[in-house]
């Protein structure tokens, strides 16, 4: 087992009012595998879901992409097969411990466990703006359309948490979903009635993996009490 193992109530719903949407080879589909809320995975059966904001590369041309597979390549070559700050930092906040003392099994078997998805459907042109591209900025249209694509995830996987990397994605994500009102920039995490959603900061530059774990825990400690009893949000993101 990896980290503090997490504790999970057997028997709460994970029905969900979305119907899952076909868009294979529309958008990128998520990295996920069989050991996504097996009981016996390394999380315990917690239903993990790492959301992430954009794939990006040189453009100006995308043909080529795959983005059926694009996805599960990605994580695999840098999680399983590399190293790459940013999943690093993700597998640390969540764990608690650092990579270094984890074996290459043990690293395999937390991302086997866990579901990875990037919110924007589009490939970022992450050229320089003066070169006609993007910056690794997503257009305002692109997160508008990662909208419907994850509402089609979360109702064919039912993750438990969402862990979300960034605000620039949180401040996107949070106001389009079901039953959300007020300041989403206030928000540290919400709770939409069939999953919690958990903000931390972007894990690819200037990143605390011990800090975002407390906020890991909390989320975790989410899923154990019965939904009927549970809170929807958190307007204070100082709290862990």
């Amino acid at each position: 087992m990896i980290g503090r193992q997490n504790l999970r109530v057997l028997g709460i719903p994970i029905a969900c009012r979305w119907q899952p949407i076909d868009k294979v080879g529309e958008v990128f589909q998520p990295w996920v595998t069989s050991d996504f809320g097996r009981s016996d995975n390394c999380l315990s059966g917690l239903r993990l879901m790492v959301l992430g904001e954009s794939h990006h590369d040189d453009g100006p041309s995308f043909d080529h992409i795959n983005k059926e597979r694009f996805t599960e390549g990605t994580v695999r070559s840098l999680t399983i097969n590399g190293n790459y700050r940013f999943f690093t930092n993700v597998l640390q906040t969540v764990t608690g411990v650092k990579k270094y003392t984890l074996s290459r099994t043990e690293i395999e078997n937390f991302w086997r466990a866990t579901l990875f998805y990037n919110y924007v459907p589009d490939m970022v042109d992450s050229r320089r703006q003066s070169e006609g591209g993007q910056s690794r900025c997503p257009t305002h249209e692109s997160f508008l359309a990662g909208r419907e694509p994850l509402q089609s995830v979360l109702g064919t996987y039912h993750p438990e948490i969402v862990l979300c990397c960034g605000k620039r994605l949180w401040n996107c994500l949070i106001p389009g979903l079901p039953g959300f009102a007020g300041n989403h920039w206030s928000y540290a995490y919400y709770d939409d009635g069939y999953r919690v959603f958990g903000l931390i900061n972007h894990p690819s530059i200037g990143f605390s993996s011990t800090r975002w774990h407390q906020r890991y825990r909390q989320l975790s400690r989410f899923t154990t009490v019965p939904r009927s009893v549970r809170g929807y949000s958190c307007t204070d993101p100082s709290l862990p």
